[in-house]
C-alpha cells in the first residue's frame, strides 16, 4: 500500500497523462482516505510505476543547464514515498 498526499496525487496524475494505460492502472487502485490517497499496487504496478517516476525524473526534472528543477524535486519525494513505503 502507498500512501501520498492529495497534492502528489493530482501531480501524479499530471505527469501520467501521456501514459494513459499506466494512469489508468495507477488510478484504478486508488481511493481517498481523509487527507490522503492509498494505492493498493500489486507488485508488477509497484515497479512500473517507480520505473515510469525515474524515467519521467530524466525527461522533465532538468532545467536547461542540466540543473535539477521544481519537477526533480517531486519526482524524487514521489520515488522516495514509493520506496520507502513498499521496502
Amino acid at each position: 500500500m502507498i500512501n501520498l498526499s492529495k497534492e502528489q496525487h493530482n501531480y501524479l496524475k499530471s505527469i501520467l497523462d501521456k501514459n494513459l494505460e499506466l494512469k489508468s492502472r495507477i488510478l484504478n487502485v486508488s481511493a481517498l482516505s481523509k487527507d490522503s490517497y492509498q494505492y493498493d499496487m500489486d507488485d508488477d504496478l509497484e515497479i512500473d510505476f517507480y520505473d515510469f517516476l525515474q524515467d519521467k525524473q530524466v525527461e522533465i526534472g532538468f532545467d536547461k543547464n542540466y540543473k535539477p528543477n521544481e519537477d526533480w524535486e517531486k519526482i524524487q519525494i514521489l520515488i522516495d514515498e514509493v520506496y520507502n513505503q513498499t521496502n
